[in-house]
């Protein structure tokens, strides 16, 4: 990770430190400062450790295996003839794993630029019930080769904070700060994600990535910003994601600083999500 990463990843600490200190002086008591409330960590904030593209504020369990498969449909805008995208398609398969308990590796495999890519997910706060931690914050890290030209090299690196919060029982939120960092430049982007809880096993999530700056600050370049919605629906133990996004790619180079599709001229696609989860190691030899 290089410097000018570094700094961004300085900055954002710097922004979120001052709310760190401030939620500590809470001291656990309530209103009436003579009853103490029970800290719990706040789960679920989201179904499954993706928003949709994005990272969510969800991380897989210590010993706990995520299959991923990901699925991109090509673009509505191709027509009839390709049967709305239908006869075109990318796949990414990949796996999470939980090292140990709030950090997790991934790795996996697209056929959009036969590329492979790795990273690893770590939790630095996990926010809880009595708001002495008002919101979750994790950092992740990742490395993308490809057999494809991108951004003038073989080898893309990103760097994200990613922080957010459950406000409610249904509602869920989060942004994040995010470097994609090649041998051509980078690319700074900040992503949104919302979750709104419909029925137990199911909610509507939404997120969009505004690209800031591209290499020697060309703007967009003619690509566009990722722009994704759809519905999470979890049945027994996998999570099906169902939604339509403007981007072809499932990596984060791919989908943060590649979208070739626009909204306004049908070039969205339909896409979907599974994810099923198995225990390797008994999550309660970590605690």
């Amino acid at each position: 990770m290089n410097l000018f990463i570094l700094r961004i990843l300085f900055i954002f600490t710097g922004i979120l430190t001052p709310v760190f200190l401030v939620a500590q002086q809470d001291s656990g008591m309530s209103l009436l400062g003579d009853e103490p409330v029970e800290r719990i960590k706040v789960e679920n904030a989201f179904k499954t450790t993706r928003v949709i593209n994005l990272q969510s504020l969800e991380l897989t369990d210590a010993g706990v295996m995520d299959m991923k498969i990901n699925h991109r449909f090509g673009a509505v805008g191709l027509g009839s003839y390709e049967a709305f995208g239908l006869d075109n398609a990318s796949v990414r398969i990949g796996a999470e794993y939980g090292i140990i308990p709030n950090l997790v590796f991934n790795l996996g495999r697209s056929s959009l630029g036969r590329m492979v890519d790795a990273g690893l997910k770590y939790r630095i706060m996990h926010q809880t019930n009595d708001n002495s931690r008002p919101f979750t914050a994790l950092l992740y890290g990742g490395a993308a080769r490809t057999s494809l030209t991108m951004m003038g090299s073989e080898y893309v690196y990103t760097a994200q904070l990613i922080a957010g919060r459950k406000e409610t029982v249904r509602f869920s939120w989060l942004v994040a700060p995010s470097v994609i960092s090649g041998k051509a430049g980078q690319v700074i982007a900040v992503g949104v994600g919302f979750r709104e809880k419909i029925t137990p096993r199911t909610t509507l999530n939404a997120e969009y990535i505004p690209v800031l700056s591209r290499p020697d600050g060309r703007g967009n370049s003619g690509f566009y910003n990722s722009f994704s919605v759809g519905a999470d629906v979890e049945t027994g133990g996998h999570v099906f994601q169902l939604f339509f996004t403007n981007s072809a790619g499932m990596a984060e180079p791919q989908f943060i600083a590649q979208t070739n599709g626009s909204w306004m001229s049908r070039g969205f696609r339909f896409g979907f999500n599974i994810s099923r989860v198995f225990t390797v190691v008994d999550p309660g030899k970590f605690r």
